[in-house]
């Protein structure tokens, strides 16, 4: 099986998941492929993908049966078909990666985040500003870190969207010691935004491992595990910098201007910013770190002393 294939499969799995939270196995005698076209269906038809689902759940209506009905759904109209499909692939891969993270917190020791015999809380209301969606507290109550979930956006450059996430996770650095940004995977966005935390601070390589941490989820056999992007992968990142091979540079960091009457004579604005680069006095992993930190040697610290022996 390919790795297209797999994606696919997992796709159609979260959609009976989401349609059929309760579902049990042997009720699901259709192939993944009905799942796919069943979603694919439901961001143009929603009421139809549910009125069809029973169906092709118990494989009564043919894979050829639902390909015919999505193409003539989207025969009748291209343009809103296209624009549906594209919003609700985002809304998706948004509630999916908020999913995982409480399906993480729920199942990893909040050591993990630097918060033994903490609590965890999930943001339970609309804000007018852009809100966390967890938040991590100490053993005394103590907000510890906010956690904020990022896809990415395929319709602006990775710089523009990294820049304007640092400045979030700048301003929300006033609620908890480390701002937590979480993405689906390593992406373009995660490591221009890794480079800005190197140019203007806050990343691993900065005084007291920074308070800027970003992470990517990845499978890892049968279970999904958080990826922290720490002194290690910053140090390989801090060398691509000063070798010339960076994404961005320090002039793209103020603002010029000129007076309407002379737009020859330029004038150079700071952002508030003093792009500095650190040193890499450490390259640890993560848990590496957490290991070497760790205050008592607890079941959790145990466990990655054994993975690190086994090389995991």
């Amino acid at each position: 099986m390919n790795q297209k294939t797999l994606s696919r499969m997992v796709s159609a799995g979260r959609y009976l998941e989401r349609c059929l939270p309760e579902a049990d196995q042997l009720q699901v005698r259709c192939s993944y492929v009905h799942m796919e076209l069943l979603d694919k269906i439901s961001r143009i038809a929603p009421l139809l993908a549910e009125e069809l689902l029973s169906g092709a759940l118990v494989n009564q209506i043919s894979i050829s049966a639902l390909s015919e009905r999505l193409a003539e759904l989207r025969s009748q109209s291209p343009m809103l078909a296209h624009a549906i499909n594209a919003r609700a692939e985002k809304r998706r891969t948004a509630k999916g990666l908020v999913r995982d993270l409480f399906s993480y917190l729920a199942a990893t020791p909040l050591e993990f985040f630097e918060a033994p015999d903490g609590a965890v809380l999930k943001s339970a209301s609309a804000n007018v500003f852009q809100a966390p969606t967890a938040a991590v507290l100490d053993s005394q109550g103590d907000p510890q870190a906010v956690l904020f979930c990022k896809v990415g956006g395929d319709s602006r450059q990775a710089s523009g969207v990294a820049m304007d996430l640092y400045e979030l996770a700048l301003a929300r650095r006033h609620m908890a010691r480390k701002v937590w940004m979480v993405f689906p995977e390593r992406s373009e966005v995660l490591l221009h935004l890794a480079e800005l935390s190197l140019w203007l601070g806050g990343s691993p390589l900065h005084e007291d491992t920074g308070w800027l941490r970003l992470a990517y989820f990845r499978d890892f056999h049968d279970r999904l595990t958080l990826s922290v992007f720490f002194e290690n992968d910053s140090a390989k990142l801090l060398a691509e910098v000063e070798s010339g091979h960076g994404r961005f540079a320090p002039h793209q960091l103020t603002w010029t201007g000129a007076a309407p009457e002379r737009p020859d004579d330029l004038r150079v604005l700071g952002l508030g910013y003093t792009p500095e680069l650190p040193q890499a006095r450490f390259t640890r992993s993560y848990e590496e770190y957490l290991r070497t930190t760790a205050t008592e040697e607890t079941n959790f610290i145990k466990r990655l002393k054994i993975q690190d022996g086994l090389g995991i």
